[in-house]
């Protein structure tokens, strides 16, 4: 039986020294912010979980992720959260901004940072390994 090209792969996304990534998922929709922490974590990574802004800037703050994920539709203002992520750090790697409404963003959807819902798990796990520098 033949695998589908849908079906993930095993990858280990690595920082630059070797050590496993550090990724905030930033999402109020549960099911997404769920399917996204078990498929980041079984390529062995750790994984902080957000449900709206205030507790993503507390996880941003206390455990310094590598790479943010950060849904635009948030509870207090994704977006702006997003600006905070990409301007100031942490993260290190910066973040990405997922929206299900990408023409809504304006001149902001340009942005190359900016993913549309629905993506594909495997192109999203490119852009965070190139965001954090993996070797």
């Amino acid at each position: 039986m033949r695998a589908s090209p849908n079906v993930l792969r095993p990858t280990r996304l690595m920082t630059s020294d070797g050590a496993a990534l550090r990724v905030l998922v930033a999402d109020d929709d549960p099911s997404l912010r769920l399917a996204l922490t078990l498929w980041i974590q079984r390529r062995g990574h750790q994984v902080f979980a957000a449900a709206d802004t205030d507790t993503a800037r507390a996880l941003l703050l206390d455990e310094a992720p590598d790479v943010a994920l950060v849904d635009a539709g948030m509870p207090r203002d994704g977006v702006a959260f997003w600006r905070e992520c990409e301007a100031d750090g942490p993260p290190k790697g910066g973040a990405l901004l997922l929206t299900g409404d990408v023409p809504s963003l304006g001149e902001l959807s340009r942005h190359p940072r900016v993913v549309g819902k629905p993506f594909d798990f495997p192109a999203l796990l490119d852009r965070i390994e190139a965001m954090a520098e993996v070797s």
